[in-house]
């Protein structure tokens, strides 16, 4: 009788042990652009899923997953699981983030500034007039060196970058390329352009140095790297 109830228990114990999930230590961040939800497992993939996506996997490298998921205006669950039916899943709540203007507001006034600037005629500078739900390259300039992301959910825009990768030699042009579509963004979001110029400035000549300028409720964030590439997130 001892025997059976010590049998009884161990099997009791390895189906618990069986039935648990192998993800673990999990975290959320959030940028300007992403959320980001990575974690830990020993399985060989994660499924996840959204109320409103369907199944999908992350890839397991040395027992780490990362999943990047576009930022959004409400909040949502998401789910995730190391079974394809999703039992012992595990929900994380994702925060919502405030919008910066609604896009076609944002790309009329980015696309009506015309003209030359330093010597360059930048009338091509252009947004896309319909930004795509989600995360997508607004812009990039013709040597592919200057380029305008932006986030963007139920039409309004959510989240910008303007990345300059100086690595790659910056032409003039780009130069002022880079100048030119930072001051319209400004404008278009009702900022203080002098005050925004004022980080760029600090920041370059810093070096390296993360410098964040606020104005009018809108953040811009300047991160540099010497030589290589510099990277403005704009967010609220």
């Amino acid at each position: 009788m001892k025997k059976s109830v010590k049998l009884l228990g161990l099997l009791t114990f390895v189906l618990l042990i069986s039935g648990c999930s192998k993800i673990k230590d999990v975290d959320t961040s959030k940028s300007t652009l992403v959320t980001t939800i990575s974690g830990e497992t020993k399985s060989d993939k994660v499924y996840w899923k959204t109320d409103s996506d369907g199944v999908n996997t992350a890839s397991v490298k040395k027992s780490k997953f990362s999943i990047q998921m576009p930022n959004t205006l409400s909040k949502y669950s998401i789910k995730l699981s190391d079974s394809k039916d999703f039992k012992n899943s595990k929900s994380i709540n994702v925060a919502g983030v405030k919008p910066l203007i609604g896009y076609p507001k944002f790309s009329d006034k980015f696309n009506s500034y015309t003209g030359k600037f330093n010597g360059y005629d930048l009338s091509n500078v252009t947004v896309s007039e319909y930004g795509s739900q989600g995360l997508s390259d607004l812009y990039k300039s013709d040597e592919g060196n200057v380029i305008i992301r932006g986030t963007i959910d139920d039409d309004k825009l959510v989240g910008l970058s303007l990345t300059a990768l100086l690595m790659n030699g910056l032409s003039d042009r780009e130069s002022a390329e880079t100048s030119y579509s930072l001051g319209i963004i400004s404008e278009a979001l009702g900022s203080d352009y002098k005050l925004v110029f004022k980080g760029l400035d600090k920041t370059l000549s810093k070096g390296g140095q993360k410098i964040t300028v606020k104005s009018k409720g809108t953040t811009y964030e300047f991160n540099s790297k010497k030589g290589s590439m510099i990277t403005i997130f704009i967010h609220k």
